[in-house]
């Protein structure tokens, strides 16, 4: 099942999400590509990302210096549970 519309029906029974109690969440968007402000699902239509912001700073997608960014730090030290300290937290 690697097809979009299998991977979304799939996602969409066994997922819960935060959108999931509103009506239509049961097919939500099937996101492939990203780039700057927009993305594109796989019928290949494209969005303005304004929902982006939920979850963290709206920094666009692919983000040339955050990506090197998390690549250095994922080889350092990828994760500390919030009880420790590190650099980058320090930071």
């Amino acid at each position: 099942m690697d097809d979009a519309s299998g991977l979304r029906k799939l996602i969409g029974n066994h997922t819960y999400g935060s959108w999931k109690p509103q009506k239509g969440w049961k097919e939500p968007l099937f996101i492939t590509r990203a780039a700057g402000v927009r993305f594109e699902d796989d019928r290949g239509r494209s969005y303005l990302d304004f929902s982006s912001q939920l979850m963290c700073s709206n920094l666009g997608h692919g983000n040339r210096a955050i990506i090197e960014a998390m690549q250095e730090q994922a080889e350092r030290l990828p994760y500390t549970a919030p009880a420790f300290a590190c650099e980058a937290k320090a930071r």
